[in-house]
């Protein structure tokens, strides 16, 4: 279920009582958002306290913007000093993650490579705290890594930092499900097919739901693939009956070719296919090549339309 359909927390400003006061509700203050003139203290499921500025927070998220609306303060709260209090049910990670937005405007550019952390804890706050302006630019820049358009797909987009190089696609896979943002399901899952299968069935972080959707993934975009190079080279080739010798021995070359690079299919859509080889190119007098490239390109084009099916999603359209 997203974020945005989970119980925001209340306020927990504290009352003023006769008994003792029970002292603050974090263990630890926050090294760099800790200001002496914050109006409120947020504390992490850690217990890390954050002490900021209720106004600020309320000038970037609805749900903050709403807590200082909907404050009517009596006259007892006027004269009580004390900072208001506001536990959260998230990780001092995300909570530093979020602030650092709100407060340093450079820390995320879109279009600017940064860090899956970084994405992943922005993303989550600004969809439960309804921060809909740094929600709709990170979802923005991850449309510029996982891209609908088949011709702007990159094998590896220069907007991912090294650090994110080998498992990105995996990261993006929870962020889509778990901040409901479908739109980039499609290609991040596309790209876990790519992955070599013992390292992905190993990540300890990727939940077996999500490895067990790839595998599966995977073998029916090989299964697909496989279908449309053969079906053309061994059935439906018109240059197995082209009196050309050279064309004959091209056939039996390009089904050692597809053999011998069977483990490559998943890459379809990121290299050149196989009717793109100018070696293979050579070999084919050129009314069967055009054939070739028309029938093989129709054939992925299909697999293409297939794709999001593959991995038990909706369609490009849902």
């Amino acid at each position: 279920m997203a974020s945005s359909n989970q119980a925001l927390p209340r306020s927990s400003k504290r009352q003023r009582t006769d008994e003792p006061d029970e002292g603050p509700a974090y263990t630890i203050q926050d090294d760099k958002f800790w200001f002496s003139d914050g109006s409120i203290i947020l504390i992490s499921e850690e217990k890390k306290g954050f002490r900021v500025h209720l106004a600020v927070l309320a000038m970037h998220s609805q749900y903050f913007k709403d807590m200082v609306e909907q404050a009517q303060p009596s006259a007892a709260d006027a004269a009580d000093h004390s900072l208001q209090q506001l536990p959260l049910a998230d990780s001092s990670e995300d909570i530093s993650c979020f602030l650092h937005f709100i407060y340093t405007p450079w820390y995320f550019t879109v279009g600017e490579p940064t860090p899956f952390k970084q994405l992943s804890g922005m993303l989550r706050l600004s969809t439960k705290y309804l921060c809909d302006q740094l929600r709709q630019g990170i979802i923005k820049h991850l449309m510029m890594i996982y891209p609908r358009e088949r011709a702007k797909l990159l094998p590896l987009s220069p907007l991912i930092p090294a650090e994110n190089k080998v498992d990105h696609c995996l990261l993006a896979i929870q962020m889509g499900q778990e901040s409901n943002v479908p739109e980039i399901l499609p290609i991040a899952f596309y790209h876990a097919t790519t992955i070599d299968p013992i390292h992905l069935l190993a990540h300890p972080d990727v939940s077996s739901d999500i490895k067990l959707a790839v595998s599966v993934g995977r073998a029916c975009l090989v299964e697909a693939v496989f279908k449309t190079a053969w079906r053309y080279v061994c059935y439906d080739a018109p240059d197995r009956y082209c009196g050309n010798t050279a064309c004959q021995l091209s056939r039996t070359r390009t089904l050692r070719a597809i053999l011998a690079n069977g483990h490559r299919a998943p890459f379809i859509f990121l290299e050149p296919q196989l009717h793109e080889c100018p070696v293979i190119e050579m070999q084919r007098c050129n009314t069967c090549l055009v054939n070739w490239k028309v029938e093989e390109r129709k054939g992925y084009n299909k697999v293409w339309e297939e794709l999001p099916t593959y991995f038990g999603l909706g369609g490009w359209a849902a």
